[in-house]
C-alpha cells in the first residue's frame, strides 16, 4: 500500500520541478485547490514520470466536462427530459451567448491540450497550465456557479 504522505510529497516535488522547468506562475496549492490534483494522484496511486501529462490531463477534464454540460443547455438531448427542461432556462439569446462564450473558452483549452501534447511543446504546456488556471478562477467557475445556481433554484421549485 502506498503511503499518502509520500505520494503527496512526490506530487509536490514533481510540480516544483515542472514549475522551475516551465517557469510557471501558478502555485501548487492554487492548482490543487481548484483541480484537486492530489486527489487524482491518490486515485491512480502514483505520479507519472512525465508529471505534466498527469497535471494537464486533470485540468483539461474540468474544461471538457463543463463544456459538455453547457453544450447540453444549448442543444439538449431529445431523449433526456431533464436536459430539455434545463435548456429552457437559457432560451434568451443573451444567455445563450454567455453560455457559448464559456464553451469557446473550454474548447480553446481542450484543443490546446491536444495540440501541445501532439507537438510535445513544453512552452505551450506552461502557457496552458497558467492560463487555464486563470480562466478557470476568473471566468469559468464563476459562470458555472451562476448557471448551476439558476438550475438548482428551478429544480427546487
Amino acid at each position: 500500500m502506498v503511503d499518502k504522505r509520500d505520494l503527496m510529497k512526490e506530487t509536490e516535488k514533481s510540480f516544483g520541478s515542472l514549475k522551475k522547468e516551465l517557469g510557471l506562475k501558478v502555485e501548487f496549492k492554487e492548482l490543487d485547490g481548484e483541480f484537486h490534483v492530489v486527489d487524482s494522484v491518490f486515485e491512480t496511486g502514483y505520479v507519472l514520470n512525465e508529471f505534466s501529462i498527469q497535471l494537464t490531463s486533470r485540468i483539461v477534464d474540468y474544461f471538457r466536462n463543463w463544456s459538455g454540460y453547457l453544450n447540453g443547455l444549448l442543444m439538449p438531448n431529445a431523449s433526456y427530459y431533464a436536459s430539455q427542461t434545463e435548456s429552457k432556462l437559457f432560451n434568451a439569446e443573451e444567455e445563450r451567448q454567455k453560455v457559448w462564450k464559456i464553451i469557446k473558452t473550454c474548447m480553446d483549452f481542450s484543443s490546446m491540450y491536444s495540440l501541445m501534447h501532439l507537438k510535445n511543446d513544453r512552452e505551450m504546456i506552461g502557457k496552458f497550465i497558467d492560463e487555464a488556471y486563470q480562466a478557470w478562477v476568473s471566468e469559468v467557475r464563476p459562470f458555472m456557479i451562476e448557471v448551476l445556481g439558476k438550475v438548482n433554484k428551478a429544480w427546487s421549485k
